[in-house]
Formats: structure tokens, C-alpha cells, sequence
């Protein structure tokens, strides 16, 4: 309930890396570069929209894995309303794009900092 507060808190966010930041955060969500790819693809609205969906959803119980073995996580409720929204392509695209973009490097501080920001 904790995180469909926190979701219920982002409305004043206009700029999408700081929105980005901080859904990544509530959502503990460790594929940082994807969330920052969909809120800039889908613009922050959308995003918000999705926000306040997902903890619709947190409230009402949750949403069951696909494999019924207990609930989502916050970050994969999002990921799964986010369907909703984009074509399958789109959805495809995301995480093959996103997927690129956290490659971690050799050295720890290069994957620290693709942690910390989900850019390399």
C-alpha cells in the first residue's frame, strides 16, 4: 500500500527524467533504462495514467503472475497495464532498446552508475 501511495504522489511531475527517477525508485524496479525509455516514449500523461492504475491494482490485492505462483511486483504491474497502452511492437521494442542500454560494463563503477541512472 506503501507504493500505491507513492504512485498516487507522482502528479506534479513534469519532467520525465525526473519522473523516470523517482517511478523507478516507488517501483523498485531494476531495469532503470526501461522505465526512463517508456515515460519518454509514451510521454508523462500516459505514464501517470498507468501510475494510477497500477496502485488501483496495489490496493485491490495486486495482480497474480502469470505462472500463479503469488503476486506481481510493483514493477511488473506497471509493466503488464503498460500493454494496455502500446502496440506489441512498441512493448517489444522497449525492452529490446532497453535491454542494449544496460549492458553492464567491466568496471564497477560503470555498472553502478547504469544502476544509478539507467544511461550508460
Amino acid at each position: 500500500f506503501d507504493s500505491a501511495m507513492q504512485l498516487e504522489d507522482l502528479k506534479g511531475s513534469r519532467d520525465p527524467h525526473v519522473l523516470a527517477n523517482r517511478l523507478v525508485k516507488i517501483l523498485n524496479e531494476p531495469k532503470a533504462a526501461l522505465i526512463s525509455l517508456v515515460v519518454k516514449e509514451i510521454g508523462i500523461t500516459t505514464s501517470l495514467q498507468i501510475c494510477k492504475e497500477t496502485a488501483d491494482c496495489l490496493r485491490n490485492g495486486g495482480m497474480k503472475r502469470k505462472d500463479g505462483k503469488g503476486n506481481r511486483s510493483t514493477g511488473g504491474t506497471f509493466l503488464t497495464i503498460l500493454k494496455k497502452y502500446v502496440s506489441a511492437e512498441d512493448y517489444k521494442r522497449f525492452y529490446k532498446v532497453a535491454g542494449r542500454r544496460m549492458t553492464p560494463r567491466n568496471t564497477p563503477r560503470q555498472r553502478k552508475r547504469i544502476r544509478r541512472t539507467g544511461f550508460q
